[in-house]
């Protein structure tokens, strides 16, 4: 699966006629998960995008992108909804503009940070001269109307509802049964010498919130 950090890649520059392109229906759409990096958020969104290629498509290309919104589409991120496409390009950039409108795709995001972009990328993307634009799936709650985005995915404690809004029990992860098992087998010699009881700690990140 590649990475690609919008901060170093070179330009994508779009090379797309003026009428629709007919899209190649048998052909899976790319996924593409946007991240500002955070370990979290990324993980979430990419724990989807494994499950969906998994399940849809095992040959769909899974893009992971990092990259910095805009300070207007990280706190305002309704503007994203009204400012006039011209300016969305700027905002988002050269290269996100091209991926938005390159072929169809299934872009991934997660938290209130990408929420602005996400709604960008979605307008951007209705605007594609190729058949079959963008389609968005954000998760946790932004606290914007669901119609911002074509799937909305929440904790199931969050009150945000609607026709296109899934409720997870807890955060998406990549956790497997076979990956749990794995780890318990290397795990297991470790702790087999120690006085039982034992008391597990998990100590994360370096985020000021945790």
């Amino acid at each position: 699966m590649p990475t690609i950090d919008l901060h170093t890649a070179t330009d994508i520059i779009p090379h797309i006629a003026g009428q629709k392109i007919q899209h190649n229906r048998e052909r899976a759409a790319a996924l593409r998960v946007m991240s500002d990096g955070t370990t979290g958020m990324r993980l979430q969104a990419l724990a989807l995008g494994e499950a969906i290629k998994a399940s849809r498509h095992p040959s769909t290309n899974l893009e992971d992108i990092i990259t910095t919104p805009h300070p207007l589409l990280r706190y305002l991120p309704r503007l994203a909804r009204c400012l006039p496409l011209s300016w969305l390009r700027v905002l988002v950039g050269p290269k996100l503009a091209a991926i938005s409108i390159s072929n169809p795709s299934i872009v991934i995001t997660c938290g209130r940070r990408m929420a602005g972009l996400s709604i960008a990328v979605r307008r951007l993307g209705m605007t594609s001269p190729i058949e079959g634009s963008t389609r968005t799936i954000h998760i946790q709650d932004p606290r914007l109307p669901p119609q911002y985005f074509d799937v909305l995915i929440v904790p199931q404690h969050d009150p945000t509802r609607g026709p296109n809004v899934i409720k997870s029990m807890a955060s998406l992860n990549r956790l497997t049964d076979s990956k749990i098992a794995h780890a318990a087998a290397v795990l297991a010699p470790k702790w087999t010498n120690l006085r039982a009881p034992c008391v597990a700690v998990l100590l994360g990140g370096g985020q000021p919130a945790i």
